[in-house]
């Protein structure tokens, strides 16, 4: 799980922006704040789109908010979510892994494919995987240096998977993330400002 705070902007500032009108401070911060809540899960299943290849839908669906009200001024977003298949990487146009087919011993004794390609990053090249297989529908990895017996045990391999909470994570997409949503804070704090102001001087 990882969380995301909006955190308040000074109430200070705001009521001495406001001038006569100060007591609406609290609803220029909450409204700013939840405004920014929803582009900021947008701009989560975006960024995390830009990086990795994932669909933004699937992004989205492991996000959860909580508002800001008057009292309580501070907005969260969490993403919770188990690993995602490497085998349900990619988004249509852009593969992860290939080929997608069962590894077979050729009469020669070598395997086909004689080695698989993955890559969760968009716009990467593909790598070779060591010891990976295609099996119940999912990428498997068997462990390096195992024995025979847990070689030939299927449960003992490695399920080659990434959540979205992980990728949020990531150090790149996580500070754009909240630069972009600072950023979009203070603006939104702007406008409900101007708003309030040419509302209540009419």
């Amino acid at each position: 799980m990882i969380e995301i705070n909006i955190d308040a902007p000074d109430i200070a500032d705001i009521k001495a922006r406001l001038g006569q009108f100060s007591k609406r401070a609290h609803v220029v911060r909450y409204r700013a704040i939840n405004r920014t809540l929803n582009s900021t899960k947008t701009d989560i299943a975006k960024q995390v789109n830009l990086r990795y290849l994932i669909n933004q839908k699937t992004v989205k669906e492991s996000l959860t908010t909580i508002k800001a009200t008057s009292k309580n001024p501070t907005a969260f977003i969490k993403s919770k979510g188990t690993p995602i298949a490497l085998t349900n990487f990619g988004d249509g146009r852009a593969k992860a892994v290939t080929p997608m087919k069962i590894r077979k011993k050729l009469k020669n004794g070598k395997y086909s494919p004689a080695i698989y390609e993955a890559r969760v990053l968009r716009n990467s090249s593909f790598i070779g995987i060591k010891r990976m297989f295609y099996a119940k529908g999912q990428m498997l990895q068997r462990p390096e240096n195992a024995t025979r017996e847990e070689n030939n045990n299927i449960r003992n391999w490695l399920r080659l998977s990434l959540s979205v909470p992980q990728m949020i994570k990531n150090e790149t997409i996580y500070s754009e993330i909240k630069n972009r949503s600072m950023q979009n804070l203070r603006q939104r704090v702007e406008h409900e400002i101007e708003y309030e102001l040419g509302r209540l001087q009419r």
